[in-house]
């Protein structure tokens, strides 16, 4: 019996994946999250419009409840990803824990952080 990759370890290829398969993972690590984290790294002027796409597909996918709004999300994703790979960007991701002290005592939240990045960076 073969043991299940863990999400880091899935993350890891994300880079080298087609944005089809890009958009499952993302889409199912965010729903699976309580927040999301995004950046941009570089400074180019012309990956701003794809980086804010990207953080409004995560955020549709993040909230989508049934079955057909996680694929319409997942569609959308994948769009994003395609026009990020043809500008020259590259999507990493992370996924952690977050422990939090409330009123009903400590909570752990799954936070994704998404990273937009040149190509070369």
């Amino acid at each position: 019996m073969g043991r299940s990759m863990t999400a880091a370890e899935e993350l890891s290829a994300l880079p080298a994946l087609d944005p089809m398969s890009q958009a499952e993972l993302l889409t199912r690590l965010a729903q699976q999250a309580r927040l999301l984290r995004m950046a941009l790294s570089g400074d180019r002027g012309d990956a701003t419009t794809v980086a804010c796409s990207f953080e409004r597909a995560l955020f549709v996918a993040m909230d989508a409840e049934a079955q057909h709004e996680s694929e319409l999300a997942r569609l959308q994703l994948a769009s994003v990803l395609a026009d990020a790979r043809n500008a020259g960007l590259t999507v990493s991701a992370s996924v952690e824990e977050l422990e939090l002290d409330g009123v009903l005592g400590a909570q752990r939240l799954a936070v994704l952080t998404a990273v937009l990045g040149g190509a070369s960076a």
